[in-house]
């Protein structure tokens, strides 16, 4: 039997009952012993192993932080809620979550738009010449982030190329947008054949 917690009800004879009395603590000692120690043991009462059903952001309490576990694409991940509701994410993809460090990054072609490789990078869009719009797989925490890179010049003259944000251009917790320009004695906008950016939060 599963866990009754109206059993036995006030009417039941007591030498009658004794063994669904048993039964039922059982069935107790069954769902307790999931994540604890019981029944005599030395670490009695103790927990052997916390499990933590997925759920949703819970609503915070004062004085009371709060670990949790949601759904993130497909995966399990772990979180941290304290007393003003802001959420820590803890795991990310079976390791430690980036915390105050690098949030995403991706290496990629500039003409082809072909990443390499990336973390938390969806994909990049190239919505015209020298532009490119970075899109995260999970949003960031906020849009207060930093953008460092490097670029290389997609011909072999003696250019250079380098990075840059236009003023008042996207930057999202969702998508940024950058620039790559190519200066010789003047500078212009054109794509890069390698673009390597990370970003910081």
């Amino acid at each position: 039997m599963a866990w009754d917690n109206s059993f036995p009800a006030n009417a039941s004879p007591v030498l009658t009952g004794t063994a669904g009395i048993r039964a039922n603590w059982a069935a107790l000692e069954t769902t307790v012993g999931v994540d604890h120690n019981y029944m005599g043991q030395t670490r009695d009462g103790q927990h052997a192993k916390v499990s933590l059903y997925e759920t949703t952001k819970p609503t915070a309490a004062t004085k009371t932080g709060i670990v949790y576990t949601k759904a993130v694409s497909t995966a399990t991940e772990l979180y941290y809620e304290d007393a003003a509701g802001n959420e820590v994410k803890i795991t990310s993809g079976g390791a430690l979550a980036n915390t105050d460090s690098v949030v995403a990054w991706a290496v990629f072609d500039g003409v082809t738009l072909a990443i390499a490789d990336s973390y938390n990078v969806t994909s990049v869009a190239n919505p015209s010449n020298g532009y490119y719009n970075i899109t995260f797989t999970t949003s960031l925490a906020s849009a207060n982030y930093a953008v460092v890179g490097t670029s290389a010049s997609t011909v072999t003259q003696n250019y250079f190329t380098f990075i840059s944000r236009p003023y008042g251009a996207t930057k999202t917790v969702d998508v940024c947008r950058i620039v790559t320009i190519r200066v010789t004695d003047s500078a212009s906008l054109q794509p890069s054949k390698q673009i390597m950016l990370a970003f910081i939060l």
